[in-house]
């Protein structure tokens, strides 16, 4: 901050200099030159320092280490993208070899993501084991032939998993190649939710089918396949959801660029023991492997982390 001081010209006290004036005048003008100068130089050095903080602020920030789910890469950091302030140490197993979280950053909460292959669920059976929230599946595309359909049974579940009282969002598998289809996903999820509430997220589950010689996605660019989301997400919000991006490792750093999807919620597929993710995602899924009373079989097991409230009424983050 600039602070504005007063300078004060002393009178001349001698009085044999100050009857011609000459002496007076000349110091006078030295006064005006380094008044001048110093205002030069001043000027230079805020200059340099705003010179500096713009260098520092528009330079890309420093490579750094991650993994993307097969091998360690190196990758330059999104600068308007949240980092992860979730560590391993945040995290104890529970007796099954579960990831509990333990940090004082967040209020963690666990649910299920659920479609038609987990068959016929008790939600009230559910809600008891202590599982808060359910992702269920309104629809998706086929992988081959890119023909859409409705998850059967996302009508029971949506009922009465709201009925026991959890909290339920939407996810929509997609296996969108242009926009259009994904504004036609989109478009297709706000018409079968006929402005029904939900407490969650619409979550775009995009993903590459591997071992498929015709999955439609295979030969997808990263450029595409951000601007499907964005497509897609837009339309949600539109809609007056809360967009999400659904996505693994490998997508995050090869394909998606996440900063032209920062304003959606991430909800990152990694299991393992800890979110192993440089960048912050609102929602994670730790297992494929999950045992729930009231569902038959396995089932991906989710956190959703919510900042906690300082002392001055602030989130955390």
């Amino acid at each position: 901050m600039e602070r504005n001081s007063k300078k004060t010209t002393k009178k001349v006290q001698d009085p044999k200099l100050s009857k011609t004036g000459k002496t007076a005048i000349s110091k006078k003008k030295r006064k005006k030159r380094s008044g001048r100068f110093g205002r030069f130089l001043l000027a230079l050095a805020i200059l340099g320092v705003l010179g500096a903080l713009y260098y520092n602020y528009d330079r890309d920030p420093d490579p750094v280490e991650v993994f993307d789910g097969s091998n360690n890469i190196m990758i330059t950091p999104y600068k308007d993208v949240t980092i992860n302030d979730i560590t391993k140490e945040d995290f104890i197993a529970d007796q099954n070899g579960f990831p509990v979280y333990k940090g004082d950053g967040y209020t963690c909460v666990r649910g299920v993501d659920v479609s038609y292959y987990q068959g016929n669920v008790d939600w009230a059976t559910v809600k008891a084991s202590g599982i808060d929230f359910a992702f269920i599946r309104i629809g998706y595309r086929g992988w081959s032939n890119g023909s859409i359909s409705k998850d059967e049974k996302f009508e029971t579940y949506l009922k009465e998993a709201r009925e026991a009282g959890l909290k339920v969002g939407i996810y929509f598998f997609s296996q969108a190649v242009t926009v259009e289809e994904a504004q036609e996903e989109a478009e297709l999820v706000l018409l079968a939710m006929n402005n029904r509430e939900i407490d969650l997220p619409i979550a775009f589950d995009w993903e590459i089918v591997e071992g498929e010689d015709d999955s439609r996605t295979n030969e997808i660019d990263r450029e595409t396949v951000t601007a499907i989301a964005q497509t897609f997400c837009q339309t949600i919000a539109d809609g007056g959801y809360d967009p999400c991006i659904y996505m693994n490792l490998d997508l995050a750093y090869h394909y998606y660029d996440l900063s032209a999807l920062k304003d959606y919620y991430f909800w990152l597929t990694s299991p393992g023991s800890y979110p192993n993710f440089y960048y912050f995602a609102d929602i994670w899924q730790y297992s494929f492997e999950g045992k729930v009373q009231g569902i038959t079989g396995t089932v991906d097991l989710n956190y959703i982390f919510l900042p906690k409230e300082t002392e001055e009424g602030q989130t955390s983050e």
